[in-house]
């Protein structure tokens, strides 16, 4: 890939981004919407215009710039092939970002959850920069003749990944959650965004957080009193399917600690994955508890908002936990680049170059 290909391919990438600001009177992306509406009964007017306003907000030409700017131009073009989620709207962009600016070109799998946003998307970078077209092509399974795969699943189907792409450097995601650690310097203000990170996109995304831990004495009503605005969500029928369930289940355990908010169960415990309709919470008498935890689960752990402005990693007021987890090195964008990955041991390696993609410049 050239400077110049790179260049268009950022120009492109804006062109996207100033499509999502326009929102609904974009044409073609309101069609969109309404179809990803259809295709999934999660994907809520609110969680699209908050997925796509964050995209309009990131995608611009200094914020790409700067992304790409750190990396060094790959050698020679590779197939990468992409198997996307779709728990959110958009989830799967930053792939196909980071594989179109690289000069890869990127054999997309949509999820069956999300495919009319991800086609919109991959259609617009096509129509606004017909010379890397081809660098774009959706498939309807997985490409196993592929140089690379970066794939997202359930722990379960993580195995399939590693079973299916053994052959080739492959980036596979597996679940993962967040947590919060509050203090006893901890806000109204900060527990305001904090329920904002527990229930954006009804928790299902990796970032949201499912545990919450609180020191010994919180007075719990404070978070529940600001998970309050939330309560509407319980007028969608398949949340208020999943709330019902989990009501009726921990009523019939009579679980000692269990607080039901009328739409949101809060249980007693270290559980890093509750059910839908439910929050995780545990009280601790010292902070090497919740610290102990998090290195224990590292694995399992996307996120920790820690809640104290005595630590590096605090939940400021003016953000949210996905603005910490980009202090944590998660940035709004993501690259592929410094995400783990598994070589294949056949594979030869060799000393990585400076400011180089450890995934997608350096593959073989």
């Amino acid at each position: 890939m050239t400077r110049q290909e790179q260049e268009t391919a950022v120009k492109a990438a804006v062109s996207l981004g100033e499509a999502f600001r326009r929102g609904r009177n974009d044409e073609r992306l309101g069609r969109a919407m309404d179809e990803a509406a259809r295709q999934n009964p999660w994907f809520t007017e609110e969680s699209l215009q908050s997925a796509i306003s964050e995209w309009g907000r990131l995608l611009n030409e200094e914020e790409i710039n700067r992304w790409v700017s750190a990396y060094a131009l790959p050698r020679e073009k590779k197939d990468v092939a992409l198997v996307l989620a779709g728990n959110i709207p958009l989830v799967g962009l930053h792939d196909i970002l980071s594989v179109y600016l690289s000069g890869h070109r990127a054999l997309i799998k949509p999820s069956s959850s999300d495919t009319a946003l991800i086609n919109y998307a991959a259609e617009h970078l096509m129509t606004a920069n017909p010379a890397m077209a081809a660098n774009i092509e959706i498939t309807a399974v997985p490409a196993k003749g592929a140089d690379a795969v970066i794939a997202t699943g359930s722990d379960n189907t993580a195995r399939y990944f590693e079973q299916y792409f053994k052959d080739i450097p492959a980036l596979i995601r597996r679940s993962r959650a967040s947590v919060a650690v509050v203090s006893e310097e901890t806000t109204d203000e900060d527990l305001s965004l904090l329920a904002g990170d527990i229930m954006k996109y009804f928790g299902m995304g990796c970032r949201s957080i499912s545990l919450v831990f609180l020191p010994a004495g919180f007075d719990i009503r404070r978070l529940i009193r600001a998970l309050e605005p939330y309560h509407g969500y319980i007028s969608h029928h398949k949340y208020a399917n999943n709330y019902d369930y989990q009501r009726a289940m921990y009523s019939m355990t009579g679980g000692h600690g269990v607080y039901d908010t009328g739409f949101l169960i809060l249980a007693p415990g270290d559980t890093l994955r509750p059910p839908l309709g439910a929050l995780s919470y545990e009280y601790y008498d010292n902070p090497e508890r919740p610290a102990r935890f998090v290195m224990e689960n590292a694995s399992g752990i996307q996120c920790v908002a820690w809640l104290s402005r005595r630590r590096a990693f605090r939940h400021v007021p003016e953000s949210g936990a996905d603005r910490l987890c980009r202090r944590r090195g998660y940035h709004g964008i993501p690259f592929v680049f410094g995400l783990k990955y598994r070589r294949p041991t056949h594979l030869k390696t060799s000393p990585r170059p400076k400011k180089t993609s450890p995934f997608l410049s350096e593959m073989l």
